[in-house]
């Protein structure tokens, strides 16, 4: 099997050459998923010279057409060769031999005083942004409830907070009502766009998480954490300057900054994800502390307490971030809950909760908050959530948190 490629405007032609059978079908298949990581939305597969393919290549090429249709991208076979025609015919897959793809028409404003029909409110129209760290699109949403964002006080039998949509928080905590339904399960917290996650500490394997149902709202107690309610006013999506291959967890609070105009700020991102750095809760911390003397935060102690990763891990996975970032000095009363990103002098300071689910590709342009974190909860459960954390200790540490690219909602706040 020979594969080539060419790329026009925001097509891809990917042409295939040879037997698209189970031996093939890996590197097909491989292929085809590091093109849509890389971004590639638009994809055109040219068949004509592929002469066999077996029912293992169909259900590679469906997996593509479903995986790109879900983000409003567009999956076809053109040209194809008498073989590849027939069998797709036969499977009843007639739809991937569509034309190849167009460039999206543009919509005009539809006039409804003369009759026509009335159409959806425009989206937003992003503009060109970029940093140092990252470039992309800036979104300016409709202005709504300014943030606000407090600190959870540490008091185990604090009353229970609700999460609906306009909502957000991070922090120690379960989902519950009642201080039984969270005793011995309390660890790291995340909770956004309708939906919240957390990390049972009593020996489960997976974050549980409960997304919003008509009267179905999360509810959720907090040891202690940072939550927030308002609107966002600002949409960036973000990918990686020429000169890198990923935005650093660093780049990204430090664009949000320089977005905000402010000291301070709050933001969510679903983000294509390269490796993270953090760490996780592995006992409930209102627990009592059966360790030596040094207590639960020394050594050996401490690992029966906390996992860390060792390296940049979950790589080519989606992940949901929920943060509060701001400038050395200017954390006001939240200064307790955050802590510099970065060894460098200059670095935002931050508190941010990443909850790992399965790779999906993101939809390119203007996205809607909660529909997009909504959807990151069907399908495959979530693997992980993390305290995302730096690790400074130069070529021997992990370093930091690194993204493809993604979608962030920010907006300022006074702390």
């Amino acid at each position: 099997m020979e594969i080539t490629t060419e790329k026009t405007a925001d097509l891809l032609i990917a042409r295939l050459r040879g037997r698209l059978d189970s031996t093939w079908c890996p590197a097909v298949r491989d292929a085809l998923a590091g093109y849509v990581k890389a971004g590639e939305h638009r994809i055109q597969l040219d068949m004509g010279a592929v002469d066999y393919i077996s029912s293992t290549g169909l259900r590679v090429l469906l997996a593509t057409f479903k995986q790109l249709k879900a983000v409003n991208g567009r999956f076809s076979i053109s040209p194809a060769s008498p073989a590849v025609t027939d069998t797709l015919s036969l499977a009843g897959m007639d739809m991937l031999l569509a034309p190849a793809p167009v460039a999206a028409p543009s919509i005009s404003p539809v006039n409804a005083s003369a009759g026509a029909p009335a159409l959806a409110p425009a989206a937003p129209v992003g503009q060109p942004f970029s940093t140092s760290g990252l470039r992309g699109e800036l979104f300016t949403l409709p202005a709504g409830p300014a943030l606000a964002v407090r600190l959870v006080e540490p008091v185990p039998t604090a009353g229970s907070l609700a999460f609906p949509a306009g909502t957000f928080g991070l922090g120690v905590g379960a989902l519950g009502v009642t201080v039984d339904d969270c005793e011995g399960r309390r660890g790291e917290f995340i909770a956004a766009g309708g939906c919240a996650a957390y990390q049972p500490t009593d020996g489960a394997n997976r974050p549980d998480f409960t997304v919003s149902e008509g009267a179905l709202i999360p509810q959720a107690r907090l040891l202690s954490g940072l939550t927030g309610t308002g609107d966002f006013t600002r949409l960036l999506r973000f990918d990686a300057p020429p000169e890198a291959r990923t935005v650093s967890l660093t780049a990204l609070a430090a664009a949000v900054l320089h977005i905000a105009g402010t000291g301070s700020a709050a933001f969510v991102a679903v983000t294509e994800t390269a490796g993270l750095v953090g760490a996780a809760l592995r006992r409930d911390p209102t627990l009592p502390d059966t360790g030596g003397a040094g207590g639960r935060f020394a050594f050996p102690e401490i690992r029966d307490w906390l996992s860390f990763t060792g390296e940049r891990s979950f790589r080519d996975t989606t992940t949901l971030l929920v943060g509060v970032v701001a400038r050395p000095g200017a954390a006001g009363a939240l200064a307790p809950q955050l802590r510099p990103l970065s060894p460098a002098a200059d670095a935002p300071v931050g508190h941010v909760h990443a909850l790992i689910v399965p790779y999906r590709p993101l939809q390119k342009g203007y996205m809607e908050l909660a529909p997009m974190v909504s959807a990151l909860f069907d399908g495959a459960p979530p693997q992980a959530l993390l305290h995302l954390l730096g690790d400074p200790r130069g070529l021997s540490g992990a370093g930091e948190s690194d993204f493809n690219r993604g979608a962030v909602w920010l907006a300022p706040f006074t702390p």
